[in-house]
């Protein structure tokens, strides 16, 4: 099971001053939703709990991301990077419980201006 501590640490121990816990739990719920709908049964547990540690890290992230956005008008670019490399490794992670080739491409929508840097 994946927990916020875990999430915390993957994203080089994000502080909960920058990402309320609360914030994180859903990111964690809304992953383990995505993975649910694509896992295989034979999926590894070890791959399982990964896609959805990467997912909720991605969801955090963009979470993140749109609090940096509220704020300052602006996203880093180093933030934009992050989100990038997390999205591809995200892709990744979910093709590997799902058992197929081709790249899951969840349905969210960002806000334009961070949608127009990612």
């Amino acid at each position: 099971m994946v927990t916020v501590t875990d999430v915390r640490m993957f994203l080089a121990d994000l502080p909960s001053t920058l990402v309320p816990d609360q914030t994180i739990e859903k990111a964690i719920s809304v992953a383990e939703t995505i993975v649910n709908s694509v896992a295989s049964i034979e999926a590894t547990p070890e791959d399982y709990d990964n896609a959805i540690l990467v997912q909720a890290a991605w969801i955090t992230m963009i979470s993140y991301a749109a609090a940096i956005e509220r704020s300052t008008g602006d996203v880093p670019p180093a933030v934009v990077e992050r989100l990038r490399d997390l999205r591809a490794i995200a892709d990744k992670v979910l093709q590997a419980v799902s058992g197929t080739v081709e790249a899951y491409q969840p349905c969210l929508r960002m806000s334009k201006s961070l949608e127009d840097e990612i």
